[in-house]
């Protein structure tokens, strides 16, 4: 047995095969041995039937049947002797020639100096795929000789044997001709061997044939190998997962332990491929504990800064079976909206449970500035630190590597073709990968995760969709990011990874094809966390506690803080004011207000200039109005403006060094890691710190250089579209700054086109039915044209007065705003403007996400409100498929006792409301001046203890539940 394994090592073959090389001998000596035996007792038993020299005749015919038979005359055995020794043979063969590489690749060193600064060597795969050929061929070969070439199916046990004699009957010979006295004499022959000799050559046939039939299983198993683990074929790749599968010391690539714990189970090459895994999680670990750049408290005074780390940042997170309800494509000024405002009874989500199984493919939608970046980090971060997954989780989940690409940092290099290799190699934090972690990645992608953030900001965003099959499925290959993007995503490369995508709304059409398992939305702060977030950020009691009050009480900056960037400008803006200003009447309210003023802290704090570090400076720079700064700068920021314009007119939000030449120091910008290794030739790249500062910007480079002609005109044409939405609010807010509530260049675009709706009335139940004819605005076509007015509008700080002389010229007695995502930011402006309106009867919202705090403000249209000076006439309102709370509506039942109060529909079906609002509900019913007469409360939180609440009081007033 010893010199068995010394000709076919086992080293050099797969378990598999070598049990089959080694069983090959056995059926081969056994039927060599079975068939000699037959062989050499088939002539004394072969008989004919015979008066004369019947010794003579037997030995003639079974000549004469062997020339038949056996044509070659080639014994079986010894054909079954040449077929087992000639495959045997390729067997050892290939396994000497072998066996000093693979004594070689045995030494994790010599293994990795094999594939260090060159392209690894694939000999030892093509070595084993060539002797799995050869037996394959030689054992069809041998069957088809077998059956078609040197011997017949079955040997026959009768045959009919014909000789000559001539007249002397002395000679007996096997020639058939006819000379002289010779006859022909026919004789009936037995061989009495016949059906073993042919029951053992069909053993032969068999014993090859299911051999070469496992040579066969076994080459289709290692080319599935082949396609499954990239890098397969490498030598060291082959050796350690295919040909070491028959050692003790075998691990499966997928079960390799990385963990820096010696262990006497490890090789030497699993140790390495544990520290340089390790020493990526160290990285990432230090860098994203550090104080993170981007939550920098930028107003602190210097030497005393305190700066947020992301621990400290919780992103509430609601995750929702399937894609967004709503599709915002276009709609930019969709984008910084509260569509989904986080649910207060609703329990914040760690980042690690998102992921629910292996091989996932996620997608993670959100608002900008609603904190995906962070997220993404904060799940790399958790990676590191070995916090991400669960117990049970883990069970199931194991990311061993994981990475953060910010698709952003590609947008200089859309033209440029990167490898897999190289894409991962400029991953955020990421540090040079080594031969064992790259290995194992390609070999084993179920155990990778790679977070793509920022697809609405990549460049080649549109071009995902387009046909990638000009390149091939090679990790080897360089192609341009968006087709790596997609075949990574498509299973074509890393297949079995996890892939996870973050991108605002308006990008999700550009990657609905790619089919994600699941969807996820960020849905920002709730009130409770904005609280927090204020005391985290300023850490001065006094300070924090007038913070909180100005934000909460006012339902404005309430509803703009639940999105956390936003948030941190409110921060950033009203801890300054409070620090560094006196006798200011109030605290800014609106957005282009506390964007003015927190850009202009921006600079203050962080530019090179005569302000910084002079807090005696500081009251009168920030309070002054931008036409009011010393010329210098205004200069600065009108070349900031410029940049700005250009970028979003040209879709760009990535600048080069020599574009921010001089500018890049003035905290307005952030600078882009540019360690590109020649990608990018290693220049710098900026990015304004949020985009809606870009916007501002660009919005100030309109109102500055445009006349009021060529202004009306762009807002005109640009105003529907995505990028220059929220541009257009920042306009408008900064015409009222410069004193021009420039009111007819958003009122005179307000849509005229209205509907027709037909409504059946019933007053109460002792009344009879009638229809009513409704002349409904806007159209559905328009309605998110005039909310994004409306908003405009409320930024311009212009009078509502021309919404009613609009209206009033329409002729309209019906508002629908039903299914047009409104947020409770639009519910501000369009109470601003709708206040004064007249004639009203009805007012359709359903299908939005107003949320309570959208509900509290619609709830001051209702008379009672000291503001409003409309919609006394309103009779029927609808505020179904909100989430609206208990809160929102111990606001309407209030609205509901006023004496000028007409309403007598209300829906409130689809709601959150629980038993606690149907309380206050009762009390307004029960209130003379109700004039309610049908309730719809279908599909809330309302136990049988609210409905017979309800049920057991005498009101007028038919309720709904079901």
């Amino acid at each position: 047995m010893e010199g068995l394994k010394d000709l076919l090592a086992p080293k050099t073959l797969h378990w598999f095969s070598y049990v089959a090389n080694v069983c090959w001998f056995v059926p081969g000596t056994i039927l060599s041995a079975i068939l000699l035996d037959i062989e050499n007792s088939e002539p004394t038993d072969f008989r004919c039937d015979s008066n004369g020299d019947r010794e003579l005749i037997d030995v003639k015919c079974y000549e004469q049947y062997e020339k038949q038979y056996n044509k070659f005359v080639i014994p079986v055995y010894g054909f079954v002797i040449i077929n087992f020794l000639v495959t045997a043979s390729v067997g050892v063969i290939y396994s000497q020639a072998v066996k000093s590489k693979v004594e070689e690749l045995e030494n994790p060193r010599n293994a990795d100096d094999d594939v260090e600064g060159r392209t690894p060597r694939k000999k030892l795969f093509k070595a084993y795929c060539l002797q799995l050929l050869a037996r394959f061929a030689f054992g069809i070969s041998f069957v088809l000789l077998q059956t078609k070439l040197l011997y017949p199916l079955s040997f026959p046990s009768n045959f009919n044997c014909n000789l000559t004699r001539d007249g002397n009957f002395s000679d007996i010979t096997a020639n058939a001709t006819r000379n002289g006295t010779q006859t022909q004499m026919s004789y009936e022959c037995h061989n009495q061997r016949a059906a073993k000799k042919t029951f053992w050559a069909d053993a032969v046939i068999l014993v090859t044939g299911v051999f070469a039939f496992l040579v066969f299983i076994e080459s289709l198993y290692l080319l599935w190998r082949t396609k499954r683990v990239q890098g397969f074929t490498e030598d060291p790749k082959f050796h350690k997962y295919y040909l070491n599968s028959n050692t003790d010391k075998h691990t499966d690539p997928e079960q390799v332990l990385l963990t820096t714990e010696p262990s006497i189970n490890r090789t030497p090459h699993e140790t390495l491929l544990a520290h340089s895994i390790e020493q990526m999680k160290k990285h990432v670990r230090e860098v994203t504990e550090r104080p993170y750049k981007d939550l920098k408290s930028p107003f602190d005074d210097p030497g005393e800064g305190r700066d947020l780390k992301l621990d400290e940042i919780f992103t509430n997170l609601i995750v929702y079976k399937g894609r967004a309800k709503y599709d915002f494509s276009g709609d930019r000024g969709e984008q910084l909206k509260e569509y989904h405002k986080a649910n207060e009874n609703l329990r914040p989500t760690r980042p690690g449970d998102i992921f629910e199984a292996v091989k996932q493919k996620i997608l993670v939608v959100g608002r900008p500035g609603v904190g995906k970046t962070l997220f993404s980090t904060k799940i790399l971060r958790d990676w590191a630190s070995d916090n991400l997954l669960n117990k049970t989780q883990k069970s199931q989940i194991d990311f061993k590597v994981a990475f953060l690409v910010k698709l952003r940092m590609f947008n200089s290099t859309d033209k440029k073709e990167l490898n897999l290799r190289e894409l991962l190699d400029h991953s955020e934090y990421s540090t040079a990968l080594s031969e064992e972690a790259w290995s194992y990645i390609r070999n084993n992608p179920k155990r990778v995760l790679i977070i793509f953030d920022g697809f609405d900001e990549y460049s080649g965003k549109t071009k995902v969709n387009k046909d990638d099959g000009l390149y091939r499925n090679s990790e080897e290959d360089r192609m341009p990011v968006h087709f790596l993007l997609k075949k990574i995503v498509s299973r074509k490369l890393l297949t079995g990874a996890t892939v996870l995508i973050t991108t605002r709304p308006n990008a999700v059409p550009y990657i609905r094809s790619l089919d994600f398992n699941r969807t996820v939305e960020i849905l920002g702060f709730s009130t409770k966390q904005v609280e927090d977030y204020v005391d985290k950020f300023s850490k001065q009691g006094d300070k924090a506690e007038t913070i909180k009050q100005h934000i909460t009480s006012n339902s404005n900056l309430l509803a703009f803080c639940y999105i956390p960037v936003n948030c941190y400008i409110v921060c950033s803006c009203l801890l300054q004011l409070l620090r560094n200003t006196t006798g200011f009447t109030s605290l800014p309210t609106r957005l282009t207000e506390i964007y003015s003023v927190a850009i202009k802290m921006f600079y203050f704090c962080y530019d090179d200039n005569q302000y910084r570090h002079d807090k005696a400076e500081g009251q009168p720079f920030i309070l002054k109005k931008f036409k009011e700064l010393s010329s210098d700068v205004q200069d600065v920021f009108a070349r900031l403006a410029k940049i700005a314009f250009d970028g979003i007119r040209e879709g760009n939000l990535i600048f080069e060094s020599h574009e921010v030449k001089n500018l890049a120091s003035n905290g307005l910008f952030h600078r882009l890691p540019d360690s590109f290794n020649g990608l990018t030739e290693g220049r710098a790249q900026y990015c304004f710190m949020h985009l809606t500062m870009q916007e501002f910007f660009a919005a100030k480079h309109l109102v500055d250089t445009y006349s009021s002609k060529d202004l009306q005109k762009f807002v005109s044409n640009n105003i529907q579209e995505g990028a220059w939405k929220v541009v257009m609010q920042f306009v408008a807010g900064l015409l009222a700054e410069k004193g021009e509530q420039s009111t007819d260049i958003f009122s005179d675009l307000l849509p005229s086109k209205t509907f027709i709706r037909e409504v059946d009335i019933k007053m109460n139940e002792d009344s009879e039915q009638r229809s009513e004819t409704l002349t409904c605005w806007p159209a559905f076509g328009d309605m998110a044209l005039v909310v994004t007015l409306f908003n405009c509008m409320y930024e311009n700080k212009a009078s509502d007065r021309e919404v009613q002389k609009k209206l009033a010229k329409i002729g309209c007695n019906a508002l629908d705003f039903a299914q047009c995502s409104l947020s409770p930011l639009d519910c501000l402006a369009l109470v601003h403007a709708l206040k004064s309106v007249e004639g009203i009867l009805d007012f359709d919202l359903r299908f939005n996400n107003l949320q309570s705090l959208g509900c509290i403000e619609i709830a001051k249209l209702l008379p009672g409100n000291q503001h409003n000076q409309g919609f006394c006439e309103l009779e029927r309102l609808d505020l179904g498929f909100n989430n609206i709370t208990d809160e929102a509506v111990k606001r309407l039942s209030t609205a509901l006792t006023h004496t000028n109060c007409r309403l007598n529909n209300l829906g409130l079906a689809y709601n959150n409301i629980s038993d606690k609002g149907v309380k206050h509900l009762s009390t307004a019913l029960t209130h003379t001046n109700c004039k309610l007469n049908s309730l719809h409360l279908e599909n809330n939180n309302i136990t049988d203890k609210g409905e017979n609440l309800l049920k057991s009081m005498n009101i007028n007033c038919k309720v709904f539940f079901f």
